[in-house]
Formats: structure tokens, sequence, C-alpha cells
């Protein structure tokens, strides 16, 4: 079915699936190349050998274990699909993916749970969130597998769902949820009014969508379709999230390994500086995990059952943080642990000066 796709989403040269296609430019001069980021190193490409499976009717069963597959008409309806994609600071769904069915997810109150349903559901345009069509493949939706390996790699898919719980206490607002104020192990936990963290135009209330962190190279078919960089990364930001990490911060204050990082995509550089008199000399001193983000933070920072998506090395391996022992009240030079005391927005002290309010 690609095949036929390529025939005017393709790129004269590039063969993929046996086929080589034609460049095709869109309005405004839209580079309309598909095969070119599908057959990328990581992305949905490998999926197409996986053929003779989809089916118009398809649900569950048929995206389940031994039928996982990713055809074109999987994201695209060709018969619905108008010229566009989504706008810019929003959750909906773009034009390019109207028609194609995803799921809708129905919640509980309590944080950090999977769906209570997953409701079937044609996307109509923009009213409806973008990642209704992602959950249907990355969720319990379908038999997700207990593993995938990849470039030598091996990985642990997760639950988009229930990351995504619009009841937990962080994450990323792909579907209607910001996070102004919060309650958590008795500190109140506010987002800071100021947006000097997340570059222009973003704000706290801004929305996301998932294709906005995984999307291929610009100059190509916008869309998750494939990707240089690993997890499906916007290539634009090859570095790790998980290396990520400051380099003699206490010296020098260098920042530039953040620079290539996907949360430099939406956060400005000030979102290190959590406070300016303590910026390179709490966040990134070296004896803490070597200053690496995910000292402090999830490893898949879609959603969190904490606030600002802070982990523990306790919790599960595809979340566990490197650096923090658990939320108590200690200092981090007495055992790892985490504090009110350690960061404020008015003050940051990690040997005891305490903060009031505590973020």
């Amino acid at each position: 079915e690609s095949n036929l796709c390529f025939q005017c989403h393709g790129n004269s040269g590039v063969a993929v699936g046996g086929f080589t296609g034609r460049t095709a430019s869109g309005a405004a001069g839209v580079n309309m190349d598909v095969a070119s980021p599908i057959g990328g190193v990581y992305g949905h490409g490998a999926s197409l050998a996986v053929t003779g499976i989809h089916s118009d009717t398809e649900n569950a069963a048929n995206l389940g274990a031994g039928k996982r597959h990713a055809e074109c008409v999987d994201c695209h309806d060709p018969h619905a699909a108008k010229n566009g994609v989504h706008t810019a600071g929003s959750s909906g769904a773009g034009n390019a993916i109207i028609g194609a069915f995803g799921v809708v997810p129905t919640y509980s109150s309590t944080p950090w749970t999977a769906a209570t349903t997953l409701t079937v559901k044609r996307i109509a345009g923009s009213a409806d969130y973008e990642a209704y069509l992602c959950l249907k493949c990355h969720s319990t939706y379908s038999t997700q597998p207990a593993s995938v390996t990849r470039n030598a790699k091996t990985y642990t898919p997760t639950d988009l769902a229930r990351e995504f719980n619009p009841a937990n206490l962080s994450g990323h607002n792909v579907m209607g949820k910001v996070w102004p104020k919060t309650t958590f192990g008795g500190i109140s936990w506010t987002t800071p009014a100021a947006a000097s963290w997340l570059k222009a135009p973003w704000t706290a209330a801004s929305a996301v969508t998932c294709s906005d962190c995984h999307t291929g190279d610009m100059a190509k078919a916008r869309g998750p379709h494939g990707s240089s960089a690993e997890f499906l990364i916007d290539p634009a930001y090859p570095t790790p999230w998980e290396s990520a990490k400051g380099l003699d911060p206490d010296n020098s204050g260098n920042t530039s390994n953040y620079a290539t990082v996907i949360c430099s995509k939406c956060h400005a550089a000030d979102y290190l500086n959590m406070n300016t008199a303590h910026h390179y000399d709490k966040h990134f001193r070296w004896q803490y995990y070597g200053g690496r983000c995910i000292a402090c933070h999830v490893r898949v920072p879609h959603g969190w059952q904490r606030p600002r998506l802070i982990g523990y090395r306790s919790d599960p391996p595809n979340y566990a943080s490197q650096g923090l022992n658990s939320m108590q009240q200690v200092g981090h030079n007495a055992g790892g642990g985490y504090s009110d005391r350690d960061c404020g927005t008015t003050g940051c002290d990690t040997h005891g000066t305490s903060v009031t309010p505590a973020w």
C-alpha cells in the first residue's frame, strides 16, 4: 500500500519497499516527501515490512501481538484528509489525520492509573486531540510487545494513556490539562507565572502534540514518519535526553550540551535556571549524577505521578531517576533525598535554609 502512496509522496532516487517515487510539493512549497523519513533509522518505516494485515474495519485485535503494523492509511484517510498541519500551541489534530481512527480515553480521578475505557473514534478535526491517533497503538488498547529490539538496542513500550492521564500531577499537555498548582508531600507546587523558562510563543498554559517532539526532518513531509534520532525525536535535537548534562557547571556554567536536547525546542536556556543566584551551583553540580536531567526527573517525561516529573531511583525501570532516593525532609547531602528546602521561588540552599513558600 505504501508503494502506491510513494508515487506522489516519494523522493526521486530513494527506493523504499522496492519502489522509487518522485518528489511532490504541496501548497506554499511544503515538501511532501514521505519516503525519505519513513525509511529513516527510527520510526514507523520498519512496520511497512508487515504486509497483508491492515483492514479498513480493523480494531484492537488487528493491532496486537503478531499483527502490529503501520500502513499509511493507519494514520491517514485518503478520502477525508486535507492539506495543513496542526496549529502550534494546540493539542488538536491537524488536517492531515482527519478521518483516521483513534481511541478516546476515559479516566478515573486517580493519578497514574490506566484509562478505564478506550473508545474508538474517527478524528473529525482540531476538536479531537492528535494523541487519540497515537494511543490506538501506544496504549493498552492494543497488545503492546513486552520489548522491541531495533538498532541493537532493546526498548520496553509504555502505556501512553496512563502517562497522559489528566489526573496526573505533572506532564506535557497533549490532552487539555495544565498544572498551575497542586499539593504533594505536604508541599505546594506552583508553576511559575512568568514563562521565562519557555521560548516564545510558548507559555505555561500552552498545549502540545505528540508530533511537536516526535517528528522528522522539517525539510520533508512533517509528522512522525521517521527520524535519524532515537525515539523518533525531531532530528534537529539529536542529543539523547537521558544523557544530557552540564559540563563542570560550578566553574564554567557551560550549557552547550542542552542546545540539541529535545527539551530545548520549547524550553528556553533559562529553564535550567530555577533560581538565578544558584543556577549552576545547584542544578548542575557534578556530584548529582553528573548534572544530568534524569538525576531528578523521570526517564520518560510524558506525564507522571509526582509534580514536575520528579522521579525516584525506586521507580519502575522505564521511569526511575538516577539520583533521588525519595522526597523526604533531608538535603541532598544527607543520603540523596529531596526536600522543599532544596529549591524555591525565592531562594535555594542545599544546606538548610528553608524557603517560604516552598515550590
